[in-house]
């Protein structure tokens, strides 16, 4: 128990430390531990997945670029998801998408990840360039 509550305090302090670079949207459910991606100011987003258990195939099956405008995300640009297909329960992929994210503005990526034919959609975290 003791384990648990130090690994939680480590997270939550790493969490503290890194601040938005770290930050990214993650909702556990019953297939999903945690889902993050990060837009790193590379424009590089670090997918990293976490199942409850092994599964045959996690898989990010789309994604969009989204820009938001007054306060308002929208612009919907359909963007090349990973490829990446890997089995188990962790999936951790960096994709870059300079060449897609050319102009000023704020920035987040929406995807749809699929693992045991469950899917759910998710945003990375936002970044002005």
């Amino acid at each position: 128990m003791i384990k648990h509550i130090i690994s939680l305090l480590l997270v939550v302090s790493l969490l503290v430390c890194f601040g938005t670079e770290v930050y990214a949207e993650t909702f556990a459910d019953r297939v999903f531990y945690q889902t993050y991606a990060t837009l790193q100011q590379s424009k590089t987003v670090n997918f990293l997945i976490m199942t409850n258990y092994s599964v045959p195939s996690i898989k990010i099956t789309n994604c969009w670029l989204q820009t938001k405008v007054d306060g308002v995300w929208g612009g919907d640009q359909v963007i090349s998801a990973p490829t990446d297909n890997p089995s188990g329960s962790l999936y951790d992929v960096d994709i870059s998408y300079s060449s897609v994210i050319v102009n000023p503005g704020t920035y987040r990526i929406k995807y749809i990840v699929k693992a045991d034919d469950h899917s759910v959609t998710r945003y990375s975290s936002s970044r002005t360039f």
